[in-house]
């Protein structure tokens, strides 16, 4: 638990801001590739033009949420009321900001925010990607949020019927290079199952048989990431997490447990 307390101590000096945490770099040379690499995303418009560390995350925000309802979890588990009722607070203060700051009323959808720029206007990025239905995820979108995003969802100029890790009517888009439109089975998972935690099931379960129709289909094996219009296996093969990621859709998708 300590360990945990430490970690979360690190996000909290270093990653945050008026109560929103960012992704960033120590590093003195590259630090903004450096950052990138700290989210995952690598190539992602979403951090185009050096911009990583200026932006609020959707996803790590969300990321963070869960953190803090492990924290509360183990601390309940040990004992420690207190601490118990501050990884409370500190969630809810958390998921307040989310919704506060981090959806944008003109996209009609979640999305990574200036630090510097929200209160000018909504500072939204505009680059829609399936970190957007994050909140979903976790569960913490109000219903009238949620509606927005399955309307996104449902749109075959955004991202249906594959979940790209780039929307499809993006300037950005691209089918095959990297993080700017192929299909990652990581992120569109996170994003369908939020679709069905919200009771968007037909529309959620459909975008399911199309991922796995798809991994399936492809003859040579499970790739590291997918052309997000053809359906054609690219990078690595054999990949460990799209593998990871099929088994849930077959035996996890479907149960209601809440995430801790």
């Amino acid at each position: 638990y300590s360990h945990f307390v430490r970690n979360e101590l690190f996000w909290k000096e270093k990653r945050s801001q008026n109560g929103l945490f960012f992704y960033s770099s120590d590093a003195l040379e590259e630090r903004d590739l450096c950052a990138k690499w700290e989210t995952g995303w690598d190539t992602s418009p979403r951090f185009d033009h050096g911009i990583t560390e200026s932006l609020w995350a959707i996803d790590l925000n969300c990321y963070m949420v869960i953190a803090y309802r492990a924290l509360r979890y183990m601390a309940q588990r040990l004992g420690l009321t207190e601490d118990a009722e501050k990884w409370s607070a500190e969630e809810q203060a958390l998921t307040k900001l989310i919704n506060e700051r981090l959806w944008s009323e003109d996209l009609g959808a979640y999305c990574d925010t200036f630090r510097d720029g929200f209160s000018e206007g909504s500072g939204a990025t505009g680059i829609l990607t399936p970190a957007s239905f994050m909140p979903l995820f976790v569960n913490i979108a109000p219903e009238s949020y949620a509606a927005r995003m399955e309307s996104l969802a449902s749109d075959p100029c955004k991202f249906y019927p594959l979940m790209p890790s780039c929307a499809y009517d993006s300037d950005q888009y691209t089918e095959e290079d990297y993080w700017r439109g192929p299909v990652w089975i990581n992120i569109a998972y996170m994003a369908i199952k939020g679709l069905r935690n919200y009771g968007f099931v037909k529309l959620a379960d459909g975008y399911k048989e199309n991922i796995l129709n798809m991994c399936d289909s492809e003859d040579r094996g499970l790739f590291e990431y997918y052309n997000s219009r053809t359906g054609v296996g690219l990078g690595a093969i054999d990949y460990a997490w799209t593998a990871a990621f099929v088994i849930e859709f077959i035996l996890s998708y479907e149960l209601e447990e809440p995430l801790i």
